[in-house]
Parts: structure tokens; sequence; C-alpha cells
């Protein structure tokens, strides 16, 4: 009887909490730290050699690039005067082996010696790790705020 018992509990509980949650590989987690390092650095060479030569990255504008067209393009977003800071991370383990999808919210602040102000922007990037390499780069559009929970500005440069 208390088997059934169990059996029906797990069955009524659903997936979630029938069963734990797979964490993103070694591997895949090695991945994802280096490739927010890099971008922190603003080091272009470990941030491209990141990218499988076939990856795929889809811009904040919804344009498909391949590695080496987004490669010359955010080749002039790393620069000194650039900083960035990770705001949130979160991941989960995608269908095959050794792969996994994490999200990265990012605030950068983009300054040009040029410019008189310079304000910060946010963004998402999800990469999808697979082998070892970044697969799939997704972009989100930037953004001039961050809000609270209830849409409120909760801050901004300006």
């Amino acid at each position: 009887m208390r088997a059934w018992l169990i059996i029906a509990a797990l069955a009524l509980a659903g997936p979630a909490l029938a069963v734990p949650p797979i964490p993103p590989s070694l591997e895949a987690l090695k991945v994802s730290k280096a490739f927010i390092q890099a971008t922190a650095d603003n080091d272009l060479a470990a941030y491209g050699a990141l990218l499988a030569p076939d990856a795929q990255i889809v811009t904040g504008a919804g344009v498909v690039l391949d590695k080496p067209q987004w490669l010359s393009g955010v080749a002039r977003e790393f620069h000194a005067g650039r900083s960035t800071e990770v705001l949130q991370v979160v991941g989960s383990p995608e269908p095959g082996p050794r792969s996994a999808r994490v999200l990265v919210m990012l605030k950068v602040r983009n300054c040009t010696p040029m410019a008189a102000e310079c304000f910060a922007s946010y963004r998402t990037e999800a990469i999808v790790i697979r082998d070892g390499a970044i697969i799939r780069l997704e972009r989100s559009p930037d953004y001039s705020a961050k809000l609270t929970l209830n849409g409120a500005v909760e801050a901004t440069d300006w």
C-alpha cells in the first residue's frame, strides 16, 4: 500500500517535483565562464575562440549571421572604453550530450573618446554550448533602463 501511495504522489506531483533538475555540464560551465570573462575583459580573440566555426548568431535586430560576419561587426564593441557588468546568469541543459543553454544579462557602458556622455544599456545574450564551443548566440536589442518588478524605473544613467 505504501509503495502505491509513493507512486501516486510522484505521478501527481508533476515532473518538476518528481525529478530534480539536471545542471549544465562542467564543460558547459567552463565555456560560460570563459564567455563572460572574455566579454568583461574586451578580449575579442578569446571571445571569438569560444564560437564554433559554424556558429549561428542572431542579432538584436533578428538578423542571422555566421561567425566571420559576427566577429567583423562586433569587433568595434571590444575597446578600452567599454565596461561590462554581468547582472544575472541562468542555465539549463539542452537536449543532446554535453549541451547547455545559458542566458547572460549584461549592463554595458560603451564609452568612446568622442562621446560627451556615456550611458549604459542592458541586454541579454543567450548562448547554446555543445562539445565545448558556442554553437548559437542570440543577442537581444539594447534596453535603456532597468525596471523594478512592478515596472518602475529602478536605475538609469540619465
